[in-house]
């Protein structure tokens, strides 16, 4: 299970415009249609453009027609992409005490982030000008997360822990966990005090970003975790789990923040056991190899 995307504009029509755009996408939109794997998507926060990021570059497409309006980065694959979002949509956040300030890479909605796979970048969508790159030093990115103000980024590596970026110039302020590996996402909380990261140790970490501690781990997932989303009063979270085969099962945990507790599941059985049970189609209480 890997993350999604919603229209700013919620679950409607620009949500029904996007899985057209991936279903034309998918089946070739003229010339237009990324020529491999597409990795991540985005809406713009005036929910009037689509990115799309996968193993040749960044695309931008218009959301409602699906026309396909540039190309960024061409050639490079791109794993994550993140949206400045602007002021007047940040505004309903002073609730929850974040700033509003932004960096000086570019006004809101014009900036988009990207990782791409050992570097990364930021783009002004209206010129399509690069505003910086900057290297992974010898690691490769999976996801990333822009802090609810704007200042800062995660990105979660394939090796090397998880690292913070400042969204100004995307130099390395820290790192958290150095020793951990493929971290495949990454989400703040409302209030960008924490970092929730999943991982393919087959858990959730909570970090608090002051002290860079970790605050909680949950490792009781049979798989590995692939995502990770909160809602945005930060009372919940939900993870996506499974494995990198079709065949396999893939489900997600709805956890409450404050205990841990799950809340649901969705999906595919959560045990191991139980679904190598089904699989191999082997009687009860004989015990069952997990998928290599």
């Amino acid at each position: 299970v890997s993350p999604r995307t919603e229209s700013p504009n919620g679950p409607g029509a620009d949500a029904r415009r996007l899985a057209e755009t991936e279903r034309d996408a998918g089946a070739g939109m003229g010339n237009s249609a990324h020529r491999a794997e597409a990795f991540a998507v985005v809406f713009s926060p005036d929910g009037k453009q689509i990115a799309t990021g996968g193993s040749d570059g960044i695309r931008l497409w218009d959301a409602e027609t699906g026309k396909e309006l540039k190309t960024l980065n061409a050639g490079r694959r791109t794993n994550s992409l993140a949206w400045l979002m602007p002021l007047a949509a940040d505004a309903a956040r002073l609730d929850v005490g974040v700033r509003t300030t932004f960096p000086s890479v570019g006004h809101g909605g014009t900036t988009l982030f990207a990782c791409c796979h050992d570097f990364v970048s930021a783009w002004n969508i209206e010129t399509g000008e690069a505003l910086f790159h900057q290297a992974l030093d010898r690691t490769n990115g999976w996801r990333m997360a822009l802090s609810p103000d704007g200042q800062q980024f995660a990105v979660g590596l394939k090796t090397g822990g998880i690292q913070l970026r400042s969204a100004e110039h995307g130099g390395l302020l820290f790192t958290l966990d150095p020793k951990s590996k493929d971290n495949y996402d990454v989400a703040f909380s409302p209030g960008g005090l924490q970092l929730f990261v999943a991982s393919n140790e087959k858990c959730l970490t909570i970090y608090d970003l002051k002290t860079r501690a970790q605050l909680r781990r949950f490792d009781k997932y049979d798989w590995p975790v692939f995502s990770v989303a909160l809602c945005p009063s930060g009372n919940q979270f939900a993870t996506g789990w499974g494995t990198w085969t079709f065949d396999s099962p893939g489900g997600v945990t709805i956890h409450d923040t404050s205990t841990g507790t799950v809340v649901r599941t969705l999906g595919a059985p959560s045990s191991a056991a139980a679904y190598e049970a089904t699989r191999q189609k082997i009687s009860p209480g004989k015990k069952a190899s997990r998928p290599k």
